[in-house]
Parts: structure tokens; sequence; C-alpha cells
């Protein structure tokens, strides 16, 4: 009793017409790129077929009575060689033997569909550290008393002061005197520091008053941040923020606005506006003009923005705005006034 196969069983007739139907070469021609991309060569009895990569070739066994059938169509009875379509059939039987086999699991145990592998525990001996115990107490930040700030040193040397001590230390040996230690420099700047500013409080310097409550004179802000601060000029004391008269680095030592700094003799006048006083910037033609003034006139920038200088653009400006007649002051021809887009 045969058993039965999974092949596909055809037909007699259908396939010796598969098998017949192959077409002869007439001559060895090479395949060209576009051929060997769609079609094989194959040599069955001493001819050369081409066949489609895209036909379907059904695989049959030896022992297939189909078989006896095929070979008969084969002119050369002298090839006892097997035809190449049953060259595949051991390799096929491999494979299935492969598949139908079954694999062990990670344990050793054959795996099938029906049982599962049964789970395995074991208990390990661990005992955790113990935890750290919670203190009674936090930190917490107590602030300092003037009595423990007056014993602390805040004064910081900078390369001025390094460069200023090595001086005097020289100095100090050729006179035949010790030297003075770093230490003891930044002790003594600090307590100049500290009693001047207790100085000015008992005095009642106006100048400080002023300083503590000024307000940038562009925005009219009081507010600061440590990346942008309130300067002060060290000669007309004009209050502006950092960002606001461009200053992007705070200066050490002294500094002095762009109107002292150029013109601190010669009074200077705003072009775009009547009024005197305030955070001037000069223009592209080397006159003088307010940074508000620059600020609200359309027409009117700054070449560099970081620096907030020089101010250009004046010229772009009409010149029937310069004829107008300012609302607020009531002056004529003083300056670029600025109207409303919008009839009244």
């Amino acid at each position: 009793m045969r058993r039965k196969r999974r092949y596909h069983r055809i037909s007699a007739t259908r396939r010796l017409k598969t098998i017949c139907s192959i077409k002869h070469s007439p001559t060895r021609e090479t395949l060209t790129y576009a051929q060997a991309q769609k079609m094989v060569e194959m040599e069955v009895d001493g001819h050369l077929h081409r066949i489609s990569i895209f036909d379907t070739l059904e695989l049959i066994s030896e022992e297939d009575d189909k078989a006896k059938e095929i070979s008969e169509c084969s002119s050369n009875k002298e090839n006892t060689e097997k035809p190449l379509i049953f060259s595949n059939c051991k390799t096929y039987k491999s494979n299935v033997k492969k598949k139908n086999l079954v694999l062990p699991n990670a344990h050793g145990v054959p795996a099938t569909s029906s049982v599962l592998p049964e789970p395995s525990i074991r208990i390990i001996d661990y005992s955790p550290p113990p935890a750290p115990k919670r203190p009674q107490t936090y930190y917490t930040f107590v602030e300092k008393s003037s009595e423990d700030l007056d014993k602390e040193v805040e004064y910081d040397m900078d390369d001025e002061d390094y460069s200023w001590l090595e001086i005097i230390n020289e100095k100090r040996k050729n006179d035949g005197l010790a030297t003075v230690s770093q230490n003891v420099f930044e002790f003594l700047m600090d307590r100049f520091e500290k009693e001047s500013y207790i100085e000015k409080q008992k005095q009642g310097d106006p100048q400080s008053l002023i300083d503590e409550d000024a307000v940038c004179c562009i925005c009219m802000d009081g507010e600061c941040q440590n990346s942008n601060v309130i300067l002060f000029c060290d000669m007309c004391n004009l209050a502006v923020h950092q960002e606001c008269y461009g200053v992007p680095y705070i200066p050490e030592g002294q500094w002095l606005c762009r109107h002292c700094l150029q013109s601190r003799s010669c009074p200077v006048e705003c072009i775009l506006c009547p009024n005197r006083g305030g955070a001037f910037k000069q223009t592209d033609d080397e006159r003088w003009g307010h940074v508000v003034c620059a600020l609200w006139i359309p027409e009117v920038g700054f070449a560099n923005t970081i620096f907030i200088e020089p101010i250009d653009g004046v010229n772009n400006i009409p010149p029937a705005r310069w004829k107008l007649t300012c609302y607020l002051c009531k002056r004529k021809a003083a300056g670029a006034c600025i109207q409303c887009h919008k009839a009244n």
C-alpha cells in the first residue's frame, strides 16, 4: 500500500505537453542583459534550452509512474542521465524532513505544539542592605548677620590688582620692607570699600540714593538681571540697560557713555527731537540722536543691532515730516515728527 505524498499530481498528457513544449535553441547565442534577467539556459540530452523564470515547474518523485512516461519523450535513448527536473528531489525530501523535525527548546525538552513546558522556580537567599537612617534635621539657609559679614572678606583680586601688587612688592623689596601677600591685600581692600560705604551712608550722599532708585532712561524700567544690568556713566551719571544701550559685556573699571567719551566738553543736540539730555548715539553722518528717537521713527534704525550704533536711515525720512507741528510741545520744524497712518 502506497502512502499519500504531498506532491501535486498532474495528468500525463499535461505533463508531457509541458516538457515537450520546450523550444530548442537553434544556435548557442549569448543572452543579452535584458534576456538574462528573465530567462535561464539549461542543457538537456545534448540540447540547449531556454526557460523563462516566470514559468512554474512542479516537482515529482523518482518513484512516480509519470517519470517513465516523461523519459519516453526524450529523443536521445543513449542518455542514461536522469532529467534535470529530478535533481532537486533529494534536497526537497531533506527539507521536508527538517521541517518535520521537532526542535528542542532552551531547557532541552522537545517543543511540541500541544504540550507547554512546565515552569521551574528557585528561591534565592538575599538580604538587602539596611537603608540609611533619615536625619532628624535638614540643612537650612541661615542669613549671616552684619557682624559675620564684617569678618568675611568679599573682595576678589583681578588682573590689574595682581600687576599693581607685583610692582609695589618690588619697590618694598628695594626699600628693605616686607612684601604684601595677596590675602592681606584683599583684606585691606575689603575694609576700605566697606568703610567708604558706611561713611557715604552717614553723610547722606544724594548720589547713592539716586543710583538705588534709578531707572533706564531708554526703556524707563528699573528692573535688571545678571545678564542685563543697569550701567551708570561715571561722568554724567546716565543710567541705561546693557541691552538698551548696546553694551554686551560689563566693562572693568570706568565706563563712560558715548557723549562723554567722544564729545565731553561740547554739548550735543538730537537731530530728531528738540529735547536735551538722555542716551545719545552718533549717526552715520557724525551727528547725534537719541536712542529712543531712533526706535520710534519707522525709517530710522541701527547699522549694528548688538552695539546699537550708528544710527542710520535719517535721510529716508520724508521731507514733509520735518515740517509738522508736534502735538505735545507745539513746536514746528523742531525734528522729525511721527504721524499716525489713520486719519482722525
